[in-house]
């Protein structure tokens, strides 16, 4: 597919055949299953005319997905600052959680 065992660790953007943007930190890539797996998955959606994350699952946690790669159009490193406008939303995220 891709070699994208170099963007492990990273903040990545995957287009699904569905045409869904995702966003999140790539953990894993096997082969074997044919899957990749995503830590804190967002969605990416267009609002008022600007680009913003919302929660991957709004009835469950999803802390960390698996994906087939069949499922998987493109997967590329994010933006740098696309990037950071993840982590920082991922940050928050945390703190919220930990506050409860």
């Amino acid at each position: 597919m891709y070699e994208i065992d170099k963007l492990l660790g990273q903040i990545v953007t995957i287009k699904t055949v569905s045409g869904m943007e995702i966003i999140a930190q790539l953990i894993s890539n096997d082969d074997t299953n044919n899957t990749i797996c995503l830590d804190h998955p967002k969605l990416v959606v267009v609002t008022n005319e600007q680009i913003a994350v919302i929660p991957y699952t709004f009835t469950s946690k999803s802390a960390t997905i698996f994906i087939d790669k069949s499922h998987v159009l493109s997967i590329t490193e994010s933006l740098p600052s696309s990037a950071d406008d993840y982590n920082t939303v991922v940050e928050e995220d945390s703190k919220e959680l930990a506050d409860k």
